[in-house]
């Protein structure tokens, strides 16, 4: 991130860009015969047990793109440096309110 990418709306409050790589385990259970119909590729790395008689427990690991913008405000009162160094760290942060736009997850 640069420094120009980061956006103040006044009133304390600041917009930061972002995007990260994340992996994530999705768990669903699946028709069997939905199952059997899966192109090849991907039926290599859905893990399933055996359910019942009609579906299978199923398990996929899957890479998702994440980018959005993260909001953030922080409290006024505690911009002012002096005894800001003598602060735990938690306590700083518990004054900073974050918030999430524009957010967009997409499997890669």
């Amino acid at each position: 991130m640069k420094n120009d990418e980061i956006v103040s709306l006044g009133n304390s409050i600041f917009s930061i860009p972002f995007s990260c790589n994340i992996g994530a385990n999705i768990e669903y259970f699946i028709f069997k015969s939905d199952y059997y119909s899966l192109d090849e590729d991907r039926i290599k790395y859905v893990f399933v047990e055996d359910w019942n008689d009609h579906y299978y427990q199923a398990e996929e690991e899957f890479e998702l793109s994440c980018t959005g913008e993260i909001g953030l405000e922080y409290n006024t009162s505690i911009s002012d440096i002096i005894g800001l160094k003598d602060r735990k760290i938690e306590d700083i942060v518990a004054d900073i309110k974050i918030s999430f736009n524009d957010l967009e997850i997409k499997i890669i």
